[in-house]
């Protein structure tokens, strides 16, 4: 064997090892790889498992004069965290003013300024004491929307 021969064997060696540590590198970044879609796709399956648990729902009935005339009740579905201002306009035909924080009509129904007419609500037989907007609706919530003179 002369010394190209040896040069010829050693640099096939090379390329094998370099080959092998390639290889190796290449399986390991593709384990990882999978890894992180699982741990990806876990975290996509637990937001939509998370929003089905919160479901809740809240009773509105929506009223004239001090109750004497309903106009609407409906059981709704909301998400935990929502604002009674959010859920009624997903449910509800409303027209507000100062910019969207208190409402002025409901489904058509617009209470008269001019007249001293508003719509007033209460949560759960009790007067609201915050504007729609503010409220944190709660799981079995009673909601009443009336238009009466203020």
């Amino acid at each position: 064997m002369d010394l190209n021969d040896k040069k010829l064997i050693k640099r096939r060696i090379y390329m094998k090892k370099l080959l092998v540590g390639l290889l190796t590198a290449l399986v390991l970044a593709g384990c990882s790889a999978g890894q992180e879609t699982t741990d990806k796709n876990k975290q996509n399956i637990t937001p939509v498992a998370q929003e089905q648990q919160v479901e809740q729902h809240v009773q509105v009935t929506i009223t004239k004069e001090n109750g004497k005339e309903e106009l609407s009740n409906k059981n709704i579905e909301f998400k935990e965290g929502q604002s009674l201002i959010e859920v009624m306009e997903k449910n509800f035909d409303l027209e507000t003013a100062y910019e969207g924080t208190f409402i002025t009509g409901i489904n058509g129904v617009i209470a008269d300024e001019s007249q001293q007419y508003a719509w007033m609500y209460s949560i759960n037989s009790e007067e609201a004491t915050v504007g729609a907007n503010d409220y944190v609706l709660k799981n079995g919530d009673v909601i009443q929307f009336d238009l009466h003179k203020w």
